[in-house]
Protein backbone atom coordinates (compact mmCIF):
# COMPACT_ATOMS: atom_id res chain seq x y z
CA UNK A 1 0.00 0.00 0.00
CA UNK A 2 1.31 3.61 -0.62
CA UNK A 3 1.30 6.72 1.44
CA UNK A 4 -1.25 9.08 0.77
CA UNK A 5 -0.74 11.94 -1.69
CA UNK A 6 -1.91 14.91 -2.73
CA UNK A 7 -3.33 13.39 -5.80
CA UNK A 8 -4.99 10.67 -3.45
CA UNK A 9 -7.20 13.28 -1.65
CA UNK A 10 -7.96 14.80 -4.83
CA UNK A 11 -11.56 14.55 -5.15
CA UNK A 12 -11.11 14.73 -9.26
CA UNK A 13 -8.36 12.44 -9.41
CA UNK A 14 -9.43 9.25 -11.19
CA UNK A 15 -9.86 5.89 -9.35
CA UNK A 16 -6.97 3.19 -10.71
CA UNK A 17 -9.21 0.17 -12.74
CA UNK A 18 -7.84 -2.70 -13.84
CA UNK A 19 -8.98 -3.24 -17.77
CA UNK A 20 -8.24 -6.79 -19.03
CA UNK A 21 -9.45 -9.74 -21.16
CA UNK A 22 -8.76 -13.20 -21.62
CA UNK A 23 -5.75 -12.30 -24.09
CA UNK A 24 -3.76 -10.32 -21.62
CA UNK A 25 -4.57 -12.16 -18.45
CA UNK A 26 -3.02 -14.83 -20.63
CA UNK A 27 -0.10 -12.77 -21.47
CA UNK A 28 0.59 -11.80 -18.05
CA UNK A 29 0.73 -15.18 -16.36
CA UNK A 30 2.95 -16.93 -19.15
CA UNK A 31 5.08 -14.15 -18.92
CA UNK A 32 5.65 -14.67 -15.34
CA UNK A 33 6.22 -17.88 -15.54
CA UNK A 34 8.69 -17.70 -18.33
CA UNK A 35 10.66 -15.65 -15.76
CA UNK A 36 10.84 -18.35 -13.27
CA UNK A 37 13.77 -20.21 -12.79
CA UNK A 38 14.63 -22.91 -15.39
CA UNK A 39 16.67 -25.68 -13.21
CA UNK A 40 13.38 -25.91 -11.04
CA UNK A 41 10.34 -28.24 -11.54
CA UNK A 42 7.16 -27.59 -13.48
CA UNK A 43 5.24 -27.89 -10.35
CA UNK A 44 7.37 -25.41 -8.50
CA UNK A 45 7.21 -23.01 -11.56
CA UNK A 46 3.86 -23.13 -11.71
CA UNK A 47 3.08 -22.71 -8.54
CA UNK A 48 5.09 -19.33 -8.22
CA UNK A 49 3.05 -18.05 -10.73
CA UNK A 50 0.46 -18.41 -9.51
CA UNK A 51 1.28 -17.33 -6.17
CA UNK A 52 0.89 -21.07 -4.28
CA UNK A 53 3.59 -22.12 -2.14
CA UNK A 54 5.77 -24.19 -3.65
CA UNK A 55 6.23 -26.63 -0.80
CA UNK A 56 2.71 -27.00 -0.05
CA UNK A 57 2.08 -27.71 -3.97
CA UNK A 58 4.33 -30.65 -3.45
CA UNK A 59 2.46 -32.02 -0.85
CA UNK A 60 -0.83 -31.55 -2.60
CA UNK A 61 -0.86 -30.30 -6.46
CA UNK A 62 -4.10 -29.96 -6.74
CA UNK A 63 -4.35 -26.01 -6.64
CA UNK A 64 -1.65 -26.12 -9.15
CA UNK A 65 -3.88 -27.87 -11.30
CA UNK A 66 -7.02 -26.53 -11.22
CA UNK A 67 -5.49 -23.20 -11.90
CA UNK A 68 -3.71 -24.84 -14.90
CA UNK A 69 -7.47 -26.14 -15.92
CA UNK A 70 -8.61 -22.51 -15.98
CA UNK A 71 -5.98 -21.18 -18.12
CA UNK A 72 -6.97 -24.15 -20.26
CA UNK A 73 -10.70 -22.42 -20.16
CA UNK A 74 -9.52 -19.57 -20.84
CA UNK A 75 -8.06 -20.36 -24.20
CA UNK A 76 -11.23 -21.61 -24.92
CA UNK A 77 -13.52 -18.65 -23.86
CA UNK A 78 -10.82 -16.42 -25.98
CA UNK A 79 -10.83 -18.24 -28.95
CA UNK A 80 -14.76 -18.10 -28.60
CA UNK A 81 -14.31 -14.09 -28.53
CA UNK A 82 -12.34 -14.33 -31.23
CA UNK A 83 -14.51 -16.37 -33.91
CA UNK A 84 -16.47 -13.30 -33.47
CA UNK A 85 -14.64 -10.72 -34.44
CA UNK A 86 -13.49 -10.55 -38.63
CA UNK A 87 -10.43 -12.57 -37.90
CA UNK A 88 -8.98 -15.37 -39.98
CA UNK A 89 -8.36 -18.33 -36.93
CA UNK A 90 -5.21 -18.93 -39.02
CA UNK A 91 -4.15 -15.57 -37.21
CA UNK A 92 -4.13 -16.72 -33.34
CA UNK A 93 -5.22 -20.31 -33.53
CA UNK A 94 -1.56 -21.98 -34.11
CA UNK A 95 -0.16 -19.65 -30.90
CA UNK A 96 -3.17 -20.79 -28.80
CA UNK A 97 -2.59 -24.64 -29.76
CA UNK A 98 1.12 -23.88 -29.03
CA UNK A 99 0.43 -22.23 -25.97
CA UNK A 100 -2.06 -24.72 -24.94
CA UNK A 101 1.44 -27.61 -25.22
CA UNK A 102 2.64 -25.25 -22.06
CA UNK A 103 -0.52 -26.25 -19.59
CA UNK A 104 0.20 -29.89 -19.41
CA UNK A 105 -0.72 -31.27 -16.65
CA UNK A 106 0.84 -34.99 -17.30
CA UNK A 107 4.33 -34.77 -16.02
CA UNK A 108 4.55 -31.85 -13.68
CA UNK A 109 7.55 -33.55 -12.07
CA UNK A 110 9.71 -32.72 -15.23
CA UNK A 111 12.03 -29.95 -15.46
CA UNK A 112 10.79 -26.44 -16.12
CA UNK A 113 13.78 -26.14 -18.80
CA UNK A 114 11.40 -28.99 -20.61
CA UNK A 115 8.40 -26.97 -21.01
CA UNK A 116 9.64 -23.08 -20.72
CA UNK A 117 11.01 -22.68 -24.31
CA UNK A 118 6.94 -23.94 -25.56
CA UNK A 119 5.78 -20.78 -25.86
CA UNK A 120 7.67 -18.88 -28.81
CA UNK A 121 8.17 -14.88 -28.95
CA UNK A 122 5.86 -14.96 -31.69
CA UNK A 123 3.23 -16.81 -29.62
CA UNK A 124 3.06 -14.31 -27.13
CA UNK A 125 2.85 -11.41 -29.84
CA UNK A 126 -0.42 -12.92 -30.86
CA UNK A 127 -2.09 -13.24 -27.91
CA UNK A 128 -1.06 -9.62 -27.65
CA UNK A 129 -2.85 -8.62 -30.64
CA UNK A 130 -6.23 -10.60 -29.42
CA UNK A 131 -6.10 -7.96 -26.74
CA UNK A 132 -6.58 -5.64 -28.72
CA UNK A 133 -9.65 -7.66 -31.09
CA UNK A 134 -11.41 -7.95 -27.77
CA UNK A 135 -13.47 -5.73 -25.30
CA UNK A 136 -11.91 -5.54 -22.00
CA UNK A 137 -13.86 -6.18 -18.66
CA UNK A 138 -13.06 -3.99 -16.13
CA UNK A 139 -12.47 -5.39 -12.83
CA UNK A 140 -10.11 -5.06 -9.09
CA UNK A 141 -6.42 -4.37 -9.77
CA UNK A 142 -3.59 -7.35 -8.61
CA UNK A 143 -3.02 -4.75 -5.65
CA UNK A 144 -6.79 -4.52 -4.51
CA UNK A 145 -6.78 -8.19 -4.87
CA UNK A 146 -3.48 -8.45 -3.07
CA UNK A 147 -5.14 -6.43 -0.13
CA UNK A 148 -8.28 -8.32 -0.23
CA UNK A 149 -6.65 -11.64 0.26
CA UNK A 150 -4.71 -10.62 3.38
CA UNK A 151 -8.53 -8.90 4.59
CA UNK A 152 -10.22 -12.63 4.21
CA UNK A 153 -6.87 -14.22 5.77
CA UNK A 154 -6.98 -12.22 8.90
CA UNK A 155 -11.07 -12.72 9.12
CA UNK A 156 -10.14 -16.31 8.62
CA UNK A 157 -7.71 -16.43 11.19
CA UNK A 158 -9.79 -14.66 13.41
CA UNK A 159 -12.37 -17.57 13.01
CA UNK A 160 -10.31 -20.63 13.55
CA UNK A 161 -8.89 -18.85 16.81
CA UNK A 162 -12.52 -17.92 17.91
CA UNK A 163 -14.60 -20.66 20.39
CA UNK A 164 -17.98 -21.44 18.37
CA UNK A 165 -19.89 -24.06 17.65
CA UNK A 166 -18.37 -26.55 14.70
CA UNK A 167 -21.41 -25.56 12.59
CA UNK A 168 -20.71 -21.84 12.91
CA UNK A 169 -17.25 -22.48 11.95
CA UNK A 170 -17.09 -25.02 9.36
CA UNK A 171 -19.98 -22.58 7.39
CA UNK A 172 -18.11 -19.31 7.70
CA UNK A 173 -14.89 -21.27 6.89
CA UNK A 174 -16.10 -22.49 3.74
CA UNK A 175 -17.64 -19.20 2.42
CA UNK A 176 -14.07 -17.71 3.61
CA UNK A 177 -12.48 -20.53 0.89
CA UNK A 178 -14.95 -19.76 -1.29
CA UNK A 179 -13.87 -16.07 -1.15
CA UNK A 180 -10.37 -16.66 -1.38
CA UNK A 181 -10.45 -18.76 -4.64
CA UNK A 182 -12.64 -16.38 -6.01
CA UNK A 183 -9.67 -14.21 -4.99
CA UNK A 184 -6.72 -16.69 -6.86
CA UNK A 185 -9.08 -17.30 -9.64
CA UNK A 186 -9.70 -13.71 -10.19
CA UNK A 187 -6.46 -13.23 -12.45
CA UNK A 188 -7.28 -16.11 -14.76
CA UNK A 189 -10.81 -15.83 -15.40
CA UNK A 190 -11.20 -11.96 -14.52
CA UNK A 191 -14.46 -11.08 -13.00
CA UNK A 192 -16.60 -13.83 -13.62
CA UNK A 193 -14.62 -15.42 -10.76
CA UNK A 194 -16.16 -13.20 -8.46
CA UNK A 195 -19.55 -13.76 -10.29
CA UNK A 196 -19.03 -17.77 -9.95
CA UNK A 197 -17.93 -17.73 -6.31
CA UNK A 198 -20.86 -15.37 -5.32
CA UNK A 199 -23.44 -17.58 -6.74
CA UNK A 200 -22.19 -20.79 -4.80
CA UNK A 201 -21.94 -18.96 -1.52
CA UNK A 202 -25.47 -17.47 -2.25
CA UNK A 203 -26.77 -20.79 -1.99
CA UNK A 204 -25.33 -21.79 0.42
CA UNK A 205 -26.58 -18.89 2.63
CA UNK A 206 -30.08 -19.66 0.92
CA UNK A 207 -29.75 -23.14 2.75
CA UNK A 208 -28.03 -22.16 6.05
CA UNK A 209 -29.96 -23.92 8.98
CA UNK A 210 -31.15 -21.68 11.05
CA UNK A 211 -29.83 -22.67 14.51
CA UNK A 212 -26.37 -21.83 12.82
CA UNK A 213 -27.26 -18.38 11.32
CA UNK A 214 -28.85 -17.92 14.87
CA UNK A 215 -26.06 -18.77 16.77
CA UNK A 216 -23.46 -16.21 14.89
CA UNK A 217 -21.39 -14.01 16.49
CA UNK A 218 -22.82 -10.32 16.13
CA UNK A 219 -21.02 -8.83 13.33
CA UNK A 220 -19.71 -12.30 11.19
CA UNK A 221 -22.49 -12.17 8.10
CA UNK A 222 -21.44 -8.07 7.93
CA UNK A 223 -18.02 -8.72 8.04
CA UNK A 224 -18.12 -11.63 5.15
CA UNK A 225 -21.03 -9.44 3.11
CA UNK A 226 -18.34 -6.67 3.01
CA UNK A 227 -15.68 -8.88 1.77
CA UNK A 228 -17.89 -10.28 -1.12
CA UNK A 229 -19.17 -6.42 -1.91
CA UNK A 230 -15.56 -5.75 -2.24
CA UNK A 231 -15.24 -9.11 -4.41
CA UNK A 232 -17.98 -7.82 -6.65
CA UNK A 233 -16.89 -4.34 -6.91
CA UNK A 234 -16.64 -2.74 -10.34
CA UNK A 235 -18.22 -6.17 -12.37
CA UNK A 236 -20.15 -5.31 -14.76
CA UNK A 237 -24.15 -6.19 -14.06
CA UNK A 238 -23.15 -6.41 -10.68
CA UNK A 239 -24.45 -3.34 -8.98
CA UNK A 240 -27.73 -4.54 -7.88
CA UNK A 241 -25.79 -7.44 -6.52
CA UNK A 242 -23.19 -4.95 -4.69
CA UNK A 243 -26.30 -3.35 -2.90
CA UNK A 244 -28.27 -6.66 -2.04
CA UNK A 245 -24.97 -8.31 -0.52
CA UNK A 246 -24.60 -4.88 1.68
CA UNK A 247 -28.35 -5.35 2.55
CA UNK A 248 -28.27 -9.79 3.35
CA UNK A 249 -25.62 -8.82 5.80
CA UNK A 250 -27.10 -6.83 8.00
CA UNK A 251 -30.56 -8.85 7.88
CA UNK A 252 -29.58 -12.31 8.89
CA UNK A 253 -31.19 -14.48 9.57
CA UNK A 254 -34.03 -13.42 8.08
CA UNK A 255 -32.81 -13.31 4.27
CA UNK A 256 -34.10 -16.52 2.43
CA UNK A 257 -36.58 -14.99 0.49
CA UNK A 258 -33.96 -12.00 0.33
CA UNK A 259 -31.24 -14.31 -1.17
CA UNK A 260 -33.28 -16.07 -3.34
CA UNK A 261 -33.64 -12.88 -5.11
CA UNK A 262 -30.16 -11.98 -5.03
CA UNK A 263 -28.77 -15.15 -6.97
CA UNK A 264 -31.43 -14.41 -9.71
CA UNK A 265 -29.51 -11.01 -9.93
CA UNK A 266 -26.16 -12.82 -10.96
CA UNK A 267 -25.53 -11.88 -14.69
Amino acid sequence: MHQNTEQDTDESAEIEVEQTNSATRLYALIEKAQRQNAGISTLEAWAITFGIEPSSASVNPHEVIDQLRLMHEEIGHLRRQMVRTSFSADLYNPALQQISHLLGITNLAAGWNSYVGAVRDQDLLALRWCSQAIENEIGLTLAELQALLDAINEFKNEVESQRLPDPVREFLLHQIELMIRGVHQYPIIGPRAAREAVRRAAGEVVNVDENVAGAMPSGYFSRAGKFWNTLLTRVEGCEKMVNAVAGIAETLPKITNAVSTVTNLIP
